[in-house]
C-alpha cells in the first residue's frame, strides 16, 4: 500500500476521528483532550476538525441502543443535523451494534440526508442486507461492508451487496484486531485477501 517512491499515491490514507452522541467512558489519555465537549457532539466535531485536523469523522449513535437510552431514529437524525451544521468534512454514521435498531436508524438518517454521501458504518451479515443496500442506493450514500476476520464471510456479504449496489458505493472492512497476535492476524488476513483478489477472486478484489 505504501509503495510510493516512484510516484505519488493516488489515494493516500486519511485520518478519521471518532465522536459520540453521548458521554461515554474513555481512557484518561483521550478524555483529557475532549472532556469539555463530551456531551455536545457538534462541539466535539468542531474540536476534532479545527484542533486535531480530522479529515473525516465517525459519529457513533450510541444512544439509540435499546439497552442504553433507546433514542429514536428521529432523535438520531437531529444529532446528525447538528454535526452536519458544525463541520464541513465527510461523515461516517455509526450505529449501536443492534442489527434491527441500526437498520431503522440508518434508514432514517439516509433519507433525511439524501445526497450527502455519508458512509453508513456499517452493514453486517446479521442485518437485513437487502433492505440496507436498497435505501443506501436510493439516497446516494456508501455502505461499509463489515465482517469478522473471515474471508468467506467477506465474500458472502460483498456478493449480497453487489446484487443491489454498484461496487464504487461499497467499502470493505475485514476488521482489525488491535493488540498482540490479533494485529498480526489482521495484517495476514488483509494480505491473503489482497493476494486472492490479484489471482482473480471478484469479491476479495474489492
Amino acid at each position: 500500500a505504501f509503495y510510493s517512491f516512484e510516484k505519488r499515491m493516488p489515494y493516500p490514507p486519511i485520518v478519521a476521528l471518532d465522536i459520540f452522541d453521548m458521554k461515554v467512558p474513555l481512557p484518561k489519555a483521550v478524555k483529557m483532550h475532549v472532556k469539555e465537549v463530551m456531551e455536545d457532539p457538534a462541539a466535539w466535531s468542531k474540536l476534532a476538525v479545527e484542533k486535531f485536523g480530522a479529515d473525516m469523522l465517525t459519529l457513533h449513535l450510541i444512544s439509540v441502543d435499546p439497552l442504553i437510552k433507546d433514542a429514536s431514529p428521529k432523535e438520531a437524525v437531529r444529532t446528525v443535523e447538528k454535526v452536519v451544521q458544525a463541520v464541513d468534512v465527510p461523515l461516517m454514521i455509526g450505529g449501536c451494534g443492534d442489527p434491527v435498531k441500526d437498520t431503522n436508524v440508518f434508514e432514517a438518517v439516509a433519507e433525511a440526508f439524501a445526497g450527502e454521501r455519508f458512509l453508513i458504518n456499517s452493514v453486517t451479515r446479521d442485518m437485513d442486507v437487502e433492505k440496507c443496500a436498497k435505501f443506501i442506493k436510493k439516497t446516494g450514500h456508501v455502505a461499509l461492508s463489515f465482517t469478522p476476520m473471515d474471508m468467506n464471510m467477506a465474500r458472502e456479504l460483498n456478493r449480497r451487496l453487489y446484487d443491489i449496489l454498484p461496487k464504487e458505493d461499497i467499502i470493505m472492512d475485514l476488521t482489525t484486531a488491535a493488540l498482540g497476535y490479533g494485529l498480526d492476524y489482521a495484517f495476514t488476513n488483509m494480505e491473503r485477501a489482497r493476494m486472492a483478489g490479484l489471482m482473480g477472486d471478484p469479491e476479495l478484489a474489492h
